[in-house]
């Protein structure tokens, strides 16, 4: 079972603000000063602003529809907030959900005869409303995730109640660079053990170049079509990173198999405590590939709730790569003829 499918893996930013809204370059600066990085995906996430760049597609480059949207308690002296990013499964959708004038300021209200909506509706700092937002932008035809929870000063409370998220970012670029706690695993976690099938987004979050890359995503897609790529997202055919490169990962017969870029560190994190660990010591120098039979794993799981288990990978700078989080559900066919 190819837990990452064998597929050419594409660089991607799903974070990026340009002059539309408070970001200091053009789409098209973005685009030459990330492909020269290596990336293939780009998703432009304006502030309340969904725009398609389309035109900026070549065989070596897609860009994703997409926008970003904040909702603040303004009740708050210290202005929690959420924010996420809705991603458009079809490139040319703009239509926004739960818009309104006044989530943008007076700089920009020449932008408001572009703006498509049904109807203009306020948003209100709630679990309750946020739900509304995510059911509405489900609909709509966008995967949606959660941002930055760190910066936004949220807590377990915040969080925990949200449905139909598609993914959370368990590493925002400009809030690393700027002393923010923003490598959020045990976020990811929580929302994880309360039965979410999310995955975790890497992003720079750019809005000017000091804020570059930084944390990215691998997507494994069969092409760079909008679809294909699209397809694979929505899947979780991809990991997180701040460096490590995964470049597979493979179980059978309970034997999960990686590979990938030096290591100091590969480890196994499941719902409880038991992990499985192999670390540079153990192997007296750095590590590319481990083996782990999660047997013990599968079969002490039967009867719990949510079980599942994930990979991490940290290198000798401490940067990290996160894999999706696997289901007992989903990975029962890898285990049939495991003697257990």
């Amino acid at each position: 079972m190819y837990l990452l499918p064998n597929e050419k893996q594409y660089k991607a930013n799903l974070h990026t603000h340009t002059i539309l809204s408070d970001g200091k370059l053009t789409a098209e600066e973005l685009k030459e000063m990330y492909k020269a990085q290596g990336y293939q995906i780009m998703a432009f996430t304006d502030h309340e602003f969904c725009v398609e760049h389309q035109d900026l597609c070549d065989e070596d480059f897609l860009a994703i529809t997409a926008y970003e949207i904040a909702t603040t308690d303004k009740n708050d002296p210290e202005k929690r907030t959420y924010h996420m990013n809705l991603f458009a499964k079809d490139p040319h959708n703009t239509k926004q959900v739960f818009f309104h004038p006044s989530q943008i300021n007076e700089k920009r209200y020449h932008q408001l005869p572009m703006i498509k909506c049904d109807e203009h509706k306020e948003r209100e700092y709630s679990v309750e409303c946020m739900n509304e937002v995510i059911r509405a932008a489900n609909e709509a035809g966008y995967l949606v995730s959660y941002n930055h929870p760190t910066w936004s000063l949220q807590n377990y409370a915040d969080y925990i109640g949200l449905k139909g998220l598609w993914g959370v970012e368990v590493a925002n670029g400009i809030c690393i660079r700027k002393g923010y706690e923003d490598f959020q695993p045990h976020v990811f976690d929580d929302l994880l053990k309360a039965g979410n099938r999310i995955f975790p987004i890497g992003a720079d979050d750019i809005h000017n170049p000091q804020h570059a890359f930084i944390a990215f995503i691998k997507v494994a897609s069969p092409s760079l079509n909008y679809g294909d790529v699209m397809n694979a997202l929505e899947k979780g055919d991809f990991y997180a990173s701040t460096g490590p490169e995964i470049h597979s990962l493979t179980l059978e017969n309970g034997v999960l198999s990686i590979k990938c870029s030096d290591a100091v560190q590969i480890r196994v994190c499941t719902q409880g405590r038991r992990r499985y660990v192999t670390d540079s010591l153990a192997n007296g120098g750095l590590i590319s590939e481990a083996e782990f039979d999660i047997r013990a794993w599968f079969d002490e799981t039967a009867e719990r709730k949510n079980p599942f288990f994930r990979i991490a990978v940290t290198d000798e700078r401490g940067h990290a790569a996160y894999t999706r989080a696997f289901f007992r559900d989903e990975v029962t066919e890898a285990f049939s003829s495991a003697q257990l």
